[in-house]
């Protein structure tokens, strides 16, 4: 049997008389014209939907940046990739609009449904997602979700951003992993620009009384006593899991107080600094809405004090209260650390070193030289100026050998002092005595000139 080759559209199209050729052309004119029409149907549908969503979603997008310091426009655009405009399976029939797993922890009602779990042999399985009453308990998990202590070290950076920066916040997960999608970020962002959800982290909580148009979104904030006035957002944070109001706007303590809704004597206990609950508080002052803790959560173990830090602000940078600082450092009230010395943040005081005083620093490392001017130069008897390091000048080097020396104590015991030898850098001693560069120019007052061979340099 001889089989006939089949012959294609466009051939059989073009098969028979001019009128049936009309009619077929016609005919696919109408299918492409229907299928590029549903196509366009379904973005505008699309669009719309997404619209709705914001409407419906947004006041409680403001609400958790207000509670938590994530920006309304990224919990939005989350919202809106994660649960398809708040039309996907987990969003229509889990609530669930930012596809959290239960988790070992997770007691509460369920929701299964394929998606990237396999069982041992590699087949696919069922995954078990978070069902929730309704989409603002979804929205409040998928915060705390972000603020969960056990997960500060791959998302506790994100709540030093400031909640107006978007693009950072979209970085960020994407950087801290959320999302497998290597294109996360670029979406966010983009979605965030397409419908101007950046507008709603300029509004706070106060807006929401006084401004229900959603087209109309202003920086203008109604105050308790129901005036309105221009006022800058201030930035709500998390240091140390601990909530925290960057204030930029010129409120009070009482403001705050209904603002946040934490009573004034609460405040005032948590803010000591603060003697009356109706003064404006200046500018970029931090304003704390918990206690603080006892011991800092996040991954630094140690601080190194720098100029112009003392132990209540260090306190306050790590929301640590003030007398266990002082306790994990075995200094008393009163005492300050001299600038360079490490402070532990977290741990036992037993096992802590006490750092060295500001007041014994002078013992350790001279005053840095002063350049002299022409006036005095009748009473150099011909010595040439100090170099710019903190240094003694021992006898005149020979062979390359260094000559300027950091002054070692009589009682060294609690330092250690590293001799240069060939080979040696400052990166490979802050490796070696677990430390940072930084740190080593601190403590020997090392400029540019770094380090010589026969150098011996203070490097803990």
């Amino acid at each position: 049997m001889q089989f006939q080759k089949k012959k294609s559209i466009g051939q059989q199209i073009i098969k028979g008389t001019p009128k049936a050729i009309y009619r077929r052309l016609v005919l696919l004119l109408y299918i492409v014209l229907m299928t590029k029409g549903f196509a366009i149907e379904a973005s505008a549908q699309y669009k719309a939907d997404i619209n709705n969503y914001i409407q419906t979603y947004k006041d409680i997008a403001i609400g958790e940046m207000e509670r938590t310091g994530i920006p309304a426009s990224i919990k939005l655009a989350q919202g809106i990739l994660e649960s398809g405009a708040g039309k996907s399976e987990l969003a229509v029939n889990a609530n669930n609009h930012f596809g959290i797993k239960c988790g070992k922890d997770w007691l509460g009602k369920t929701y299964s449904r394929e998606d990237d779990d396999y069982d041992t042999t590699g087949i696919l399985i069922q995954s078990c997602f978070r069902a929730y009453t309704d989409a603002t308990e979804s929205y409040i998990a998928h915060s705390e979700f972000l603020r969960n202590p056990a997960k500060v070290s791959r998302y506790g950076f994100l709540f030093n951003i400031d909640p107006r920066d978007y693009k950072e916040w979209a970085i960020g997960l994407k950087r801290a992993g959320y999302a497998t999608n290597p294109n996360y970020a670029n979406l966010l962002i983009k979605t965030i620009e397409d419908y101007k959800l950046y507008e709603f982290d300029q509004v706070s909580v106060f807006d929401l009384a006084s401004n229900d148009k959603s087209d109309n979104i202003q920086a203008t904030t109604g105050s308790p006593t129901g005036t309105k006035a221009k006022r800058s957002i201030n930035r709500l944070s998390t240091i140390n899991d601990v909530r925290v109001v960057m204030v930029n706007d010129g409120s009070t303590i009482e403001e705050l107080s209904q603002q946040y809704d934490v009573s004034v004597h609460a405040l005032m206990k948590y803010n000591k600094e603060i003697k009356s609950k109706s003064e404006t508080l200046a500018e970029k002052s931090m304003i704390f809405l918990q206690p603080r803790r006892n011991s800092y959560r996040g991954k630094n173990k140690w601080h190194y004090v720098k100029k112009g830090e003392n132990i209540e602000s260090i306190a306050k940078h790590y929301a640590i209260k003030e007398t266990h600082l002082l306790r994990k450092n075995n200094l008393k009230k009163g005492e300050e650390p001299a600038i360079g010395e490490k402070l532990a943040l977290r741990g036992w005081s037993i096992f802590n070193k006490k750092p060295i005083l500001r007041s014994e620093k002078e013992n350790i490392l001279p005053p840095k030289p002063t350049k002299p001017n022409n006036q005095d130069q009748d009473h150099l008897t011909g010595t040439t100026p100090a170099s710019n390091a903190v240094a003694t000048t021992a006898k005149p080097a020979t062979n390359g050998v260094a000559t300027n020396q950091t002054k070692k104590p009589a009682d060294d015991s609690r330092w250690t002092y590293h001799q240069i030898e060939k080979g040696d850098t400052l990166y490979n001693l802050s490796k070696k005595y677990n430390t940072t560069i930084d740190q080593i120019k601190s403590l020997n007052n090392l400029g540019d000139e770094g380090i010589k061979i026969g150098q011996t340099i203070r490097v803990q």
